[in-house]
This record gives structure tokens, sequence and C-alpha cells, in this order.
């Protein structure tokens, strides 16, 4: 597992320096904080050499004979895919801020049943939010009960369930 994850080789009988040449140097000094404070300690670091990114669990073993031990997993794929989420959300917001039309993105809520019952907002644009404020996490019906009776409601419930758009003017 060690080889898989680090993509280095057999490490028994070896330093790091001795495997990687120039090892991040916050890895001792948090192994060595480990060893003094006998607290375990849980962190992502990276490891310029190898190019990848580990999350880090450092335990003390044996206080009396400078052992600790290092449970770790190589998340640099899920660090690149947050990273790139991170960027695709920032454009997706940026899009929508540029907009002057008012954007509005709901998820809808279901009864155990299936039954669309409300929906919420996950994201509102700039337009939206100048004029009436943030939206995010409340519920339609909750602030706005009139959309059932215009029959705005009706719409939305229909494009939700056919998947077909429609366009109206209101």
């Amino acid at each position: 597992a060690f080889m898989a994850h680090t993509g280095m080789p057999y490490p028994v009988g070896q330093t790091a320096t001795e495997l990687l040449g120039s090892p991040n140097p916050r890895w001792t000094q948090l192994y060595g904080q480990a060893l003094d404070s006998g607290e375990a300690i849980r962190v992502e670091e990276s490891e310029a050499v190898l190019g990848r990114v580990f999350d880090l669990n450092i335990f003390t073993l044996d206080r009396e004979r400078n052992h600790v031990a290092v449970l770790f997993t190589n998340i640099t794929e899920r660090r690149r895919t947050e990273q790139n989420l991170l960027q695709s959300n920032e454009l997706l917001r940026a899009t929508f801020d540029s907009s002057s039309q008012i954007i509005q993105l709901f998820k809808a809520v279901r009864t155990d049943a299936g039954e669309i019952v409300d929906f919420e907002w996950l994201l509102t644009n700039k337009a939206w939010d100048d004029r009436w404020g943030p939206n995010a996490g409340k519920r339609l019906l909750a602030e706005n009960p009139a959309v059932a009776e215009s029959g705005v409601w009706a719409m939305l419930i229909e494009v939700m369930e056919t998947g077909d758009p429609i366009t109206h003017e209101h």
C-alpha cells in the first residue's frame, strides 16, 4: 500500500531523505509534535518531490523510543477534483452574475411518495439578489405563497415532471 500511495520503492530501513532527497520538512515537524504532545494529528499535506497530496493521521507509538506511526492516503486526485469543481462553481457564479436577467436555480422538494411539495432555492444571481436579496436554502412557497395561485407553480411542476422547458411572461 505504501508503494502504491507514494510511487516510491520499498521503504523499510531507509530514511525519508534517502527515499526523497529533500522531503517536506513540515512532516518531520508534525511527527515531532505528535511525539512531544502524545496527541494524534490529522492533516492534509503535500509532498512536492512526489507531486502528491496526502491525508495524514500521525500518532505516537512509543515515546521512549521516538516512534510515531503515520496512516496516510493519497488524496491528490480528490484535491484536483475539488479544485476543478471550485473553478467550475466560480465560473458558473460569474456567468450567472453577469446577466441582467433574473436567474434562479431550484431543487424540487418531494414527499416520500415522490410528489413535489415545494422548491428550494439553490442559487440566485446578482440581478435577483440586488432586488430581493439572496434566497439560497429558502423554500419557494414559504417565501412566495402567491406563486401557487398565479399558475407559475403548475408550470414549475410541469417542467420538473416532463423536462420540457416553458417560456412564459408573468
